[in-house]
């Protein structure tokens, strides 16, 4: 009997991963889409339509106004700029969510949530090649 419990959690564990990563998924597919003329630098109406977006995904842990004032924060309005923000945001309004929830420490801390979700997109130039 206890078999069965402990397999209900962890599928149930691996429906809340899935539902958030299709969540996820609905947003960067949302960033995309803002850039309608396909120049990669992302204007006041971008961002204000993006905003509008955002409030029609379920899940999101942080508003259009969040993401806009982030943003705004920027020197360079790119749309690379733009994913690192949200993925940021996310990241970081997701933490505090399950630091909220959070009773009893366990190795799925808080701070490790998200990581995943964060690679390095700089290279280090500086490394010697030889031919």
């Amino acid at each position: 009997m206890y078999d069965i419990f402990r397999e209900n959690k962890e599928l149930n564990e691996v429906k809340k991963e899935l539902a958030e990563a299709i969540g996820f998924q609905n947003l960067m597919t949302g960033i995309l889409r803002t850039d309608t003329n396909r120049n990669h630098i992302i204007g006041d109406a971008e961002l204000n339509l993006l905003a509008f977006r955002i409030q029609s995904i379920e899940g999101v842990p942080f508003t259009g106004r969040e993401m806009i004032d982030r943003f705004g924060n920027t020197r360079k309005r790119s749309l690379t700029t733009l994913v690192d923000v949200v993925q940021e945001l996310y990241i970081e309004k997701r933490r505090e969510q399950t630091s909220e929830t959070a009773k009893i420490p366990m190795d799925g801390t808080p701070t490790k949530l998200g990581s995943h979700l964060l690679w390095k997109r700089r290279f280090d130039l500086n490394v010697g090649m030889a031919v």
